[in-house]
C-alpha cells in the first residue's frame, strides 16, 4: 500500500496562480541549493527577473552547486553566444536547445552551411522545447507554464501581468523529470528518457507522444461529470474536439477559459473558428478579460493536470513538453 500510495502522490505539492509567490520561491531554492540546479526555460528574457534568477544561479554556482541552465534556441532567440558565454565564465553550465546560428561558436558557423546541415537544422527548427522546469538537489522541482520574463509579475506590470500557474513539487517521480532534461540536455532524444509516470506526463519522443495522446483521450472519454480547460491556445485536433462535443451531449460540465485578448492573433483567429460547433454541442466558453491568460490546466472530475502542454499541434506533437 506504501508503494502504491507514492506513486499517485506527491510527497509534498503547492500551487500557484500568480509569478510573483512562484518566483520569490524558487530564487529561495535556488540560494538554498546545494548540489545541483538543473533550469530549463523556453522563454528566458533579459529583464529585472532574468537577471535575479541570473545573479541567483552565479551564487549557487560560486558555492560549488552543478548548475544546468538550458534555453531553447528560438524562444531565447535574443541570446546570442556572447550573452551565454558571460554567463558560462560564472562557472554556469548554458547550453542552447537546437541553437540559432548566432547562439553558436563564430569559428563553427561555417561547418553548418553546407545543403545537408542546413537541411537537418530547419527540420530541428521546428522542434523545440517548450518546458519550464527547475529542478534542485534532485528533491525540489517547479514546474509551470511561467517563463523567466517580467510579464509574469504583479510587482512589474500590475493588473497587466500574465495570469499563470506553476507548481512545487516533491517525491520519488521527479527521476522522469531529471531524465526528461537530461535527455534535452544531451539533444540525442535517448540517452537519458525516463518513461513518464502516473504524476508525470512527458512527450520526449515519438513513443511518448503517442502515448500521451492516448492517455488524454481516455482522460476525457472517462470523464464523469466535468472537463475544466484553461488554456492560452485552442487549436485541438478533430478527434479531441469531437470528444469535448460528446461528452457535452451527455450533460457533462464541458468548460472552456481562453484568453478575450491573445499575444497571437493567428491562434485566436483559429480558436473562434473552433467556437461555433462545441456551443452548439452545449461546451460553455467564457474569455478572460483582465489580462493575457497563460495557464495550461486540465481539471476531469477530480483530477488536475496542470503544466506547459497547450491545446494545439505544436504542444501535442511537436515541441517538448512537460505536465
Amino acid at each position: 500500500m506504501i508503494a502504491q500510495a507514492s506513486l499517485n502522490l506527491w510527497d509534498e505539492e503547492k500551487v500557484y496562480s500568480s509569478g510573483d509567490p512562484f518566483f520569490k520561491d524558487l530564487l529561495d531554492s535556488i540560494e538554498a541549493a546545494q548540489k545541483t540546479i538543473l533550469l530549463e526555460e523556453y522563454i528566458f528574457d533579459r529583464d529585472v527577473l532574468g537577471n535575479k534568477v541570473i545573479q541567483a544561479l552565479t551564487g549557487a554556482a560560486s558555492r560549488g552547486v552543478n548548475v544546468k541552465l538550458l534555453l531553447d534556441g528560438a524562444g531565447c532567440s535574443q541570446w546570442t553566444f556572447f550573452d551565454a558565454e558571460k554567463i558560462r565564465s560564472h562557472r554556469l553550465e548554458l547550453q542552447f536547445f537546437h541553437p540559432l546560428l548566432w547562439q553558436r561558436q563564430h569559428s563553427h558557423i561555417l561547418t553548418y552551411l553546407d545543403f545537408k546541415k542546413v537541411k537537418a537544422g530547419l527540420a530541428l527548427m521546428n522542434h523545440r522545447n517548450h518546458r519550464k522546469s527547475c529542478i534542485i538537489d534532485g528533491q525540489t522541482a517547479y514546474v509551470g507554464s511561467m517563463n523567466v520574463s517580467g510579464r509574469h509579475l504583479e510587482s512589474v506590470l500590475s493588473i497587466r501581468a500574465w495570469r499563470d500557474s506553476g507548481m512545487r513539487i516533491k517525491g520519488d517521480q521527479l527521476k522522469a523529470l531529471t531524465g526528461a532534461f537530461l535527455d534535452s540536455w544531451n539533444q540525442t532524444g535517448s540517452t537519458s528518457v525516463v518513461d513518464p509516470m502516473p504524476l508525470v506526463r512527458l512527450n520526449s519522443t515519438l513513443r511518448q507522444r503517442r502515448a500521451s495522446y492516448r492517455q488524454l483521450l481516455c482522460r476525457l472519454k472517462s470523464a464523469q461529470s466535468r472537463i475544466w480547460i484553461t488554456t492560452p491556445y485552442f487549436v485541438p485536433t478533430l478527434r479531441l474536439k469531437k470528444t469535448l462535443e460528446t461528452a457535452a451531449k451527455n450533460a457533462i460540465d464541458v468548460t472552456l477559459l481562453v484568453p478575450a485578448k491573445s499575444d497571437s492573433k493567428i491562434e485566436k483567429s483559429a480558436m473562434e473558428g473552433a467556437f461555433a460547433s462545441l456551443l452548439k454541442s452545449g461546451v460553455k466558453i467564457f474569455e478572460y478579460h483582465s489580462s493575457m491568460i497563460h495557464a495550461k490546466i486540465l481539471i476531469t472530475d477530480h483530477q488536475v493536470l496542470l503544466g506547459t502542454s497547450n491545446w494545439n499541434f505544436r504542444s501535442l506533437f511537436q515541441d517538448n513538453e512537460v505536465d
